[in-house]
Formats: structure tokens, sequence, C-alpha cells
């Protein structure tokens, strides 16, 4: 399995380099923060896409977003360093973390907003990092990942459509929707995901009660029936389904990681 999401992952590292032949020009010269950059390495970030040294592209991925020209610079940036920034990811050469998230979220470097053909050669590079990560999450962390790049890419239908075709993935798939329950039905936020908007809130629920998601709980259960995580997200795609038959008390807080990596 690993070596198939690898392959997976690859190919669309490769697509994504055909997408990226012709970056956005810089406007003007690239301005950022003066006491993390010096002029000379605000420089080197604004050659082109291709000759950016490794260290200032190492020093770009780490960087917070307010530390360079929100407005512009920033997303047009992040649209020319696309493909060596998602290799070196890919790589393993900066960590696969929720940051990604927000550094490509409405306060970063607004994928939604990209060229349809950009936008999408990234998510697919991002469906398959999360995949080819999945069994080294820690606990939530599949989830914190997943909620971010929704919401950074806009696109919940394509990411719920991508975990439906990966396999061996039960384990973060049943955190994903106690996550979400925890949001949505028992008033945990700050142990839920991100904020969904109203219709992806709406597709997240209807993928929870489908037969999809519903036959992959079902397995997980019959293999390890006292794993406590699958129980209570069993209890929750009920009270998805019908609100008003939800057993009393069952409510999920701090619940230990207990599925089985399948």
């Amino acid at each position: 399995m690993p070596d198939a999401r690898r392959a997976d992952l690859d190919a669309a590292l490769d697509r994504l380099d055909l997408v990226f032949t012709d970056p956005p020009p810089l406007p003007e010269p690239v301005r950022g923060c003066g006491y993390c950059w010096r002029d000379g390495e605000l420089a080197a970030l604004g050659l082109p896409p291709g000759k950016v040294p490794e260290e200032i592209l190492r020093q770009f991925v780490d960087e917070v977003v307010d530390h360079l020209d929100f407005d512009d610079q920033y997303p047009i940036l992040w649209r020319r360093l696309a493909p060596r920034i998602l290799r070196r990811i890919a790589a393993g050469e900066h960590r696969w973390s929720t940051r990604y998230g927000i550094k490509l979220g409405e306060y970063g470097a607004k994928l939604s907003t990209w060229p349809a053909p950009e936008r999408e050669a990234v998510v697919d590079v991002l469906h398959a990092l999360l995949a080819e990560h999945a069994g080294r999450y820690p606990h939530g962390g599949f989830s914190d990942v997943l909620d971010g790049l929704i919401n950074a890419s806009g696109e919940a239908a394509s990411w719920l459509d991508r975990l439906d075709q990966v396999a061996g993935i039960e384990s973060e798939l049943i955190m994903f929707g106690l996550d979400f329950a925890d949001q949505k039905l028992w008033g945990h936020g700050s142990n839920g995901p991100a904020a969904f908007s109203a219709p992806e809130e709406e597709l997240v629920a209807e993928w929870l009660v489908g037969a999809g998601f519903g036959r992959r709980l079902e397995g997980h259960l019959a293999a390890y029936p006292d794993c406590v995580n699958a129980r209570f997200a069993a209890a929750a795609v009920a009270e998805l389904r019908a609100p008003e038959e939800a057993v009393e008390g069952v409510r999920w807080y701090a619940v230990e990681y207990c599925c089985v990596h399948v």
C-alpha cells in the first residue's frame, strides 16, 4: 500500500510540473520583514523559480505569512514556487503538518482563488500527500491537516471523494468523524475541526452517513469490536441520521487514540 501511495504522489508531482510551466511575474521586487530577511535574500526569492537557492526556498516555506507582503506578493510567490515547495515536502525536507492549511488559506496564498488548472494540480498533490502520510499522524493530526486543507482549497467534495479511494485509513477516518461530531453535535469546538462553511459542513455530514464510510466503520468494528473511538463514531453517525433518537449522554471528550492502523 505505501508503494502505491508513493507512486500516486510522484505522478501528481509530475503533473504539477506540467501545469506550472509559465509562472506569474512579480510586479515589483519582493518586500519583507527587515529583521528576518536581508535585502539579498529578498532579491534571491524574486529570481526565476528554478534559480531560487535551496536555502532561500527553505526559509520561505518556514516563514510565517505576514513577514512578506500579504496583499499580492505572498500568493504570487507560492504560485511561482509551488512545484519546488511541494517536492521538498514530499521528500521530507519540511514536516507535513497543519501549517499548510494556513499558508495556503485565505490569509496566506489564497489557493482557492488560483487559476483552476493550478489549483487542481496543487490539490491533487495535497490529496496524495495526505494519503501518503496515513498511519504516521499523531492523535488528531489527520483531522487537523484535512480540515485545514479543505478550508484552504474550498473543495470539500474533492477531498471526500479522495478519501473514498484510499484504502487502509479507517482509523484516520474514524477520528475525522469524531472530530466533526465533537464540534457539530457535542459542542466541544476546541477539540473539533476548523470551522467549515455551511455547504462544506453539509457535505461532510452527508459523507459520514453515506454507505462508503458506513461500510468502513462496520468493517473496523467487526475487526476491533472493543475500539472505543469506533463505537463513538457509530453513535455520531446514528445521531446525524436521526437527531431525535440520539442517546442522551453520548458525548466524546478526550477519547484516547485506540484505533489500530489497518
